[in-house]
Parts: C-alpha cells; sequence; structure tokens
C-alpha cells in the first residue's frame, strides 16, 4: 500500500498492539518482514510509554543494541467502534549530527581545530568567576607573512597548523588552547600556579623543537609569554600582561639572532 511505502517508520497500534508496521520501521527496529504485528509497542520501544506528549523525542534500541534517538509523533483515529492510534518515528541522528557540526563549527578554529575567540568569551565568565587562579599564555608564530609572501598561503596553514600541534603539547585537564586570529594564540591554563606557568612555556618550546627535527618546509618559530591572574583581575588584563611579555620575547629572540649572524 502507499502508506507503507512512505520513508518514514510508521505503525498502527491497537490497544498498544501493532497492527500494522511499513518497512521503514522494521529496518529502523532491524526486524524482520511482518514480524513487528502482533508485538505490544511497549516492549519494542520501552521509552515510549514515557514520553511526555505526543511529539517527544525518545531512543529506540535496535536489536544489536544500538540507541537510535527518534522523534515519536502520535496521532489518533477511530475505525469499527475502535481507537487506532498512529506512530511515526522520525530519525532525527541526521539533525542532531549537523547541529553537532554548527556547534563546533561555531567554537572551533577551522584551519588547526582549537578553539576560537568566541569560545574563549562563552567561557570567560566561568574563569573569572571568584578568586580561581588561572595563567594566560600568548603565543606568536614568528614570520608567517614572510612565508604567505614567499612560499604561499599553503605553506603558512601548514605553520599554522603546526603551532597549534605545539600548544596542544601543554593542555592539561581543563586547560584549553585558541587561536585568537591571524598568527596569534592564547592558552588558558585553568587553577595554575607560577610553575604550571613557566612548565607549560618549556612543554611548547620542546614541542616546537620536535617538530623543528621532524618536519620538512619552513621551521616553526614563536614567540611566547605569561602571565598569572592577580587577586580577581577579570581575563584581560592577564592577556594583556602575557602579550606584552610575547613582544618582550620576540624582541630578545631577533636581537639574539642578529649577534648569531654578527
Amino acid at each position: 500500500a502507499l502508506r507503507d511505502a512512505v520513508p518514514v517508520p510508521r505503525g498502527v497500534l491497537r490497544d498498544g498492539v501493532v497492527l500494522r508496521a511499513n518497512p521503514a520501521s522494521e529496518r529502523l527496529l532491524e526486524a524482520s518482514s511482518g514480524s513487528l504485528v502482533g508485538q505490544v509497542f511497549d516492549e519494542l520501544v520501552p521509552a515510549f510509554r514515557e514520553r511526555q506528549s505526543d511529539r517527544s523525542v525518545l531512543e529506540v534500541r535496535t536489536r544489536d543494541g544500538a540507541r537510535v534517538p527518534v522523534e515519536a509523533s502520535v496521532g489518533r483515529a477511530r475505525a469499527a467502534e475502535c481507537e487506532l492510534v498512529v506512530v511515526l518515528l522520525h530519525d532525527v541522528r541526521p539533525r542532531i549530527e549537523a547541529e553537532a557540526r554548527l556547534l563546533r563549527a561555531s567554537t572551533h578554529d577551522a584551519l588547526t581545530g582549537l578553539h576560537n575567540r568566541a569560545y574563549l568569551d562563552v567561557r570567560r565568565g566561568e574563569i573569572e568567576r571568584g578568586r580561581r587562579a588561572f595563567a594566560a599564555v600568548i603565543a606568536d608564530v614568528d614570520g608567517l607573512k614572510i612565508v604567505n609572501d614567499e612560499l604561499g598561503h599553503d605553506a603558512g596553514d601548514r605553520l599554522l597548523e603546526r603551532a597549534a600541534d605545539a600548544l596542544r603539547a601543554a593542555v592539561g585537564e581543563g586547560d584549553f588552547a585558541v587561536r585568537l586570529g591571524g598568527d596569534e594564540f592564547a592558552l588558558l591554563l585553568l587553577d595554575a600556579d607560577e610553575p604550571r606557568l613557566r612548565a607549560a612555556i618549556e612543554q611548547v618550546r620542546a614541542r616546537v623543537e620536535q617538530l623543528a627535527r621532524e618536519g620538512d618546509g619552513p621551521a616553526l618559530s614563536l614567540s611566547l609569554g605569561g602571565a598569572l591572574r592577580e587577586d580577581d583581575e577579570p581575563l584581560a588584563p592577564v592577556l594583556k600582561r602575557a602579550d606584552t611579555r610575547m613582544y618582550q620575547d620576540k624582541t630578545a629572540r631577533r636581537a639574539a639572532r642578529g649577534q648569531l649572524r654578527r
């Protein structure tokens, strides 16, 4: 019948027992043709009895134990002095996966996979709450413009990806790394003290050296600066101090390279 050919899983119940189930419902529940008829629907889909309304999201468990989120829509009709219940089960996995992709895109940098500035803004209130200790590291990719101009943006993108790799080396439980934009990154260390801050910077530098030995193309060079929260100050001044120290590091390293050339 045409109704049975619809792609949405559909079942007709009387007194909770399946009178008809289309092929789509049999595929969803991994049942053989005709085997759903005569079964109690609440036993096939236990979550159905706990639904809050005639349109609700619940889980269907397949024969192999997989959990499938579906949106159940329930309608009613009368036929031959009895009430029939029509149940449509819309598989919402594609919608959930699309929402997850959109959420990730809104909080992550597409190139490096690190969090983005929008994510940092979302976490800002949590980070600043009370007198919680935290530290920030600012990292800047040295010479990115020269690489982009001389070798092309693909080479520059690989350099940015390696910078993200280096920052991940210092991310501990609760910490996170952010691409702020362009060639600038931040590392947020929660519940951190001075030794943890120094250790994080050294972990990043060690990973940069390792990547330089392993990789081809232009070598990654990062200027780094870190700062600890003082008292209950907000995040912005901590980032500013870390940024100032990053530029001090960049200036010192440029001077050192100049002396080596001489």
